[in-house]
């Protein structure tokens, strides 16, 4: 089954394996670091509508996939088998913001201070157990969380205060709509061991 890669308001509904901003307190209270870089770098106004609600922010692990329940099984399955390995919680640190172009528009983006190993053997996992179950290899993701795919300008790297997120769940997650409308179901969730943090 092929990789789905067009942007949000091209896909009526899809599946991907996430970690969502909601396990982090920091990019929700006002006074935390992301507030005050939002703020700071008055990123609401210069992108206004084009900035993604926060309820979206997110970090991709495997997918996006299309929405059939064939894909749905299989993304269970490569989650199941990340739970098994008993990997650990480890920490996201958010460093900066960028905004850069590419074939599918400028995206401005909060990014992590350089690779966490248990970040790319996440990736490794998944990646080999949704090809173990016939879906075609997830083209790889990086540290960061987009907070718009459309800006209207390029943006040069700005230093923010230093998020740290812990990533300690992954959800299997449908999104549906269109814009930024889309929003996020949660069809199941994998904790990852806090012993390592």
């Amino acid at each position: 089954m092929p990789l789905n890669n067009e942007l949000p308001n091209k896909r009526p509904r899809h599946h991907e394996t996430i970690a969502h901003v909601d396990s982090c307190p920091a990019f929700h209270q006002g006074a935390q670091p992301h507030g005050g870089a939002v703020q700071q770098l008055k990123l609401d106004k210069r992108l206004q509508d084009l900035m993604f609600p926060a309820r979206n922010w997110h970090q991709t692990f495997c997918g996006p996939y299309d929405g059939s329940d064939a894909v749905k099984q299989a993304l269970m399955h490569a989650g199941d088998a990340l739970a098994a390995t008993k990997m650990p919680a480890f920490v996201l640190s958010l460093n900066r913001i960028r905004g850069e172009g590419g074939r599918q528009g400028i995206h401005w983006s909060f990014f992590a201070r350089g690779r966490p190993r248990p970040f790319d053997e996440v990736l490794a996992v998944l990646k080999d157990e949704v090809v173990r179950q016939g879906l075609e290899a997830d083209g790889g993701h990086r540290p960061h969380v987009t907070i718009c795919y459309r800006a209207s300008e390029t943006l040069e790297t700005q230093a923010i205060t230093p998020i740290d997120w812990v990533i300690d769940e992954l959800l299997l997650a449908e999104r549906t709509g269109t814009g930024n409308g889309w929003t996020y179901q949660i069809l199941h969730r994998w904790k990852l061991p806090n012993t390592a943090i």
